[in-house]
């Protein structure tokens, strides 16, 4: 089975944004989940072509454009974002549970 590539979008506490991508996002959702950074924007990519190509494209759109992007994807990013909470939830033992 193929593993998707992923293209996210970052927001901190003063509002900055990382625009990122990634092949590991198991481990990148904990690793984001541990900080005091936000999930705004999350898109699976089959190829990883297609998603260093729409990291690019992010990279050079405006804060506008950005934040348009985002709340037109919000309903899909919150949907990828549960099903990793969850992935998560079944790998930690049943004491830890309770932090996420």
């Amino acid at each position: 089975m193929k593993k998707n590539c992923w293209v996210y979008i970052l927001r901190n506490e003063t509002g900055e944004i990382t625009i990122g991508f990634s092949v590991e996002m198991d481990e990148k959702f904990t690793e984001i989940s541990m900080r005091k950074e936000k999930l705004y924007y999350l898109r699976p990519f089959e190829e990883p072509f297609d998603g260093l190509a729409h990291k690019h494209l992010l990279d050079s759109l405006s804060q506008d454009t950005i934040n348009l992007l985002v709340r037109r994807n919000r309903e899909r990013t919150e949907i990828y974002k549960e099903v990793f909470r969850k992935t998560q939830l079944l790998h930690l033992p049943q004491n830890n549970q309770k932090n996420i």
